[in-house]
């Protein structure tokens, strides 16, 4: 019998198609899990399949048996498995297609997204005392906007709401002597622990007001106070909250200054009573544009309620 070098050619091609492939999903199949490991064993399965497709190929080119049928079995389960592989994988991107692309029953109806931006500005900051009525104006803008205004002061709760004209929802007052509300100095561990877990009673965008540093400095060094400050920073930005600090960058060194300026911002005022205020002009625009609206509506449809009325009374009159 004359030997089938076409066959034995397109043999070794499947054989050596399957080796690779086999070696290539083996190593997803040891590394993935649950559904993804089923699926890359199917696909390692196909070319096992098709790799002794490959082997009987060969067989049937150099013998005289007909061994065709065990390689069409073989090759076509290969093909089979591969087909069904494909098909697992196209439902599953399916699913994940739907589940990125499904819009919650409650976000369908009413069109709002869930979370709703703060409109006060996260992070650290630092804002001089030197125009004390601009800082009242922003402090009360910012305690409209907020969840919870948190205020650390030297001064008693009810000097520093009659000074700023506003009500604080959580004060401590920086004070040594006994009282509900006053806290050591230099148990600064009090100070951040209330302030985190005002945060998270209120659920974040909470407003964190702090003055009086130069007052904790005389009983904890400036490393303390730094590493207080930027903790209670970090917490700031994970609650979407604001940390602002009233100091006067005299009463700092220079160093001690920059240290700060990494990790605080300079709070601009007058930008951001500017920004609130174009924020409500055109909040009270929009208002008055929906009114009028309505009200043509209603004048509309008042009106086309007594042409409706008269036309009927007409026809009334001339059946009469």
């Amino acid at each position: 019998m004359p030997v089938n070098f076409g066959g034995i050619i397109a043999g070794l091609v499947l054989i050596i198609i399957s080796i690779y492939g086999i070696l290539r999903v083996f190593n997803y199949y040891k590394s993935l899990k649950n559904n993804a490991k089923q699926l890359a064993g199917r696909v390692l399965m196909s070319f096992v399949l098709l790799s002794l497709g490959g082997v009987m190929v060969i067989f049937d080119s150099l013998i005289e048996n007909e061994l065709w049928f065990i390689t069409a079995i073989l090759v076509t389960s290969a093909y089979i498995l591969s087909t069904l592989s494909d098909m697992y994988y196209l439902d599953a991107l399916a699913k994940i297609s739907e589940q990125k692309t499904e819009i919650p029953p409650s976000r369908a109806v009413s069109g709002k997204r869930e979370k709703k931006e703060t409109k006060i500005p996260v992070g650290a900051f630092i804002v001089t005392p030197q125009n004390e009525k601009k800082l009242k104006q922003a402090l009360k803008m910012l305690q409209s906007e907020a969840k919870g205004l948190f205020v650390v002061s030297r001064m008693s709760q009810e000097d520093w709401e009659k000074k700023f004209e506003v009500k604080s929802d959580f004060y401590i007052w920086l004070s040594r002597v006994e009282s509900p509300n006053a806290v050591d100095p230099s148990k600064l561990h009090v100070i951040l622990e209330e302030a985190i877990k005002f945060m998270k009673n209120k659920g974040g965008e909470i407003v964190i007001y702090i003055e009086g540093i130069e007052y904790i400095m005389i009983y904890s060094n400036f490393n303390a106070v730094v590493k207080f400050l930027f903790s209670l920073k970090d917490h700031a930005i994970i609650g979407s909250s604001m940390l602002l600090l009233s100091l006067d960058p005299q009463f700092l060194e220079e160093s001690q200054y920059s240290v700060l300026l990494r990790e605080f911002e300079l709070f601009n005022v007058e930008k951001f009573l500017n920004k609130m205020a174009r924020e409500a002009l055109f909040g009270a625009i929009v208002r008055e544009e929906v009114k009028k609206e309505a009200e043509n509506s209603e004048r509309d449809g008042g009106d086309k309620g007594q042409e409706s009325g008269s036309g009927e009374g007409q026809k009334a009159f001339e059946k009469t």
